[in-house]
């Protein structure tokens, strides 16, 4: 009878928390059912916490639903963080919107920090589904899986130590970065690198096998799981790719076809330049139309121009004169990892901190 009871209960919790629709909470209660219904059908299940009053969130919403609808591997909720405090301080929400994810039900929620957008959570659904390393891929497989992220961190032959390593962390980051290995030529025998499609090359793990520890690859995978080169650079990538690099940008009129050299000029750059380049920089072009209040803060009012930001470091690089190939673009950066190109600064040596955010 009791058995009965529970398939009863689990039917119904299954038939309120429907899956292919994005379920809102109204109560912790519900919060748990919701859980368990995820748990009845093997489900991941994807949190978000809004504010009725974000237009980020209402934008988001459309997504939502778009990406629930699609798939049964997954069950959707939104929380309002404003009524209900005790589950945001549980999930240590301080923003909105805020997403977060659990994989099964004896696993921990995390932050998903990925584009609030329809390709970033397919992307998450498709690696959540997907074994933490990809076994044995040759070079145009390896090349394939730069489409579910943009980069794959690969491993070809490495030491029992090395391959220990690299396994440790794509189990831990499987959720936001791909991971393979491989014997394919293409890929140095014992070494770790990072492939993207529109790289010249594989761009290897730069220290030697003694330094290659979990945090020192952990914080490799962090700084290097982004494009080179953003087509736009937008909120959630710039703050990725600025936390670790500097940012090369190419800021223009996407309408203005004579614009475009300038961007260009900026993605040939970032790929033909070698590793002391890529390793302190990352580009991108940005509408200066869509963001001319956030780009006046660098001082940039006229189309096209090319800026440096250096956001950790509360600093810029305003180039005033007109670049519009690849080699004066490295020549450009050199001379600023030089200290050659003298940076402004925000903040109490420059411009008001308050409009730096990137909304």
């Amino acid at each position: 009878m009791l058995n009965q009871f529970l398939s009863l209960y689990t039917i119904l919790l299954l038939y309120v928390f429907a899956e292919g629709t994005v379920n809102e909470i109204e109560s912790k209660k519900e919060y748990g059912e919701f859980l368990k219904a995820a748990q009845a059908e093997e489900q991941w299940v994807l949190l978000d916490f809004y504010a009725p009053w974000c237009a980020h969130c209402a934008r988001l919403n459309p997504i939502l639903e778009e990406f629930a609808a699609a798939r049964t591997s997954v069950r959707v909720a939104k929380i309002d963080a404003t009524r209900h405090k005790g589950l945001a301080t549980e999930h240590v929400v301080d923003g909105y919107p805020t997403l977060r994810f659990r994989v099964s039900a004896d696993g921990e929620f995390r932050d998903f920090k990925g584009a609030r957008d329809l390709n970033a959570l397919e992307a998450l659904d498709a690696r959540l589904r997907s074994p933490p390393v990809t076994e044995n891929l040759n070079w145009n497989q390896v090349l394939d899986l730069c489409d579910l992220g943009s980069v794959v961190f690969v491993m070809n032959s490495s030491s029992s130590n090395q391959e220990r390593i690299f396994r440790a962390v794509a189990n831990d980051r499987y959720h936001e970065a791909s991971f393979a290995t491989t014997s394919d030529e293409k890929i140095k025998s014992g070494s770790v690198a990072v492939v993207e499609k529109n790289m010249n090359e594989p761009y290897y793990f730069p220290f030697s096998e003694q330094e290659f520890s979990e945090a020192s690859f952990k914080s490799w995978v962090k700084k290097h799981n982004v494009p080179l080169f953003a087509s736009p650079l937008g909120p959630s990538i710039f703050r990725r790719m600025a936390a670790a690099r500097k940012i090369v940008v190419a800021v223009v009129d996407p309408n203005a076809t004579e614009h475009n050299a300038l961007t260009v000029a900026v993605k040939d750059a970032i790929y033909q330049a070698d590793s002391s380049i890529r390793e302190y920089f990352a580009a991108g072009w940005l509408d200066g139309n869509r963001w001319a209040q956030y780009v006046s803060t660098f001082d940039v009012h006229d189309l096209p121009h090319l800026l440096v930001i250096d956001l950790p470091g509360k600093r810029f690089w305003n180039h005033e004169d007109e670049i519009t190939s690849a080699d004066a673009i490295i020549n450009h950066l050199r001379n600023i990892l030089a200290g050659v190109a003298h940076p402004r600064y925000q903040g109490v040596r420059g411009l008001p901190e308050e409009l730096f955010v990137f909304i």
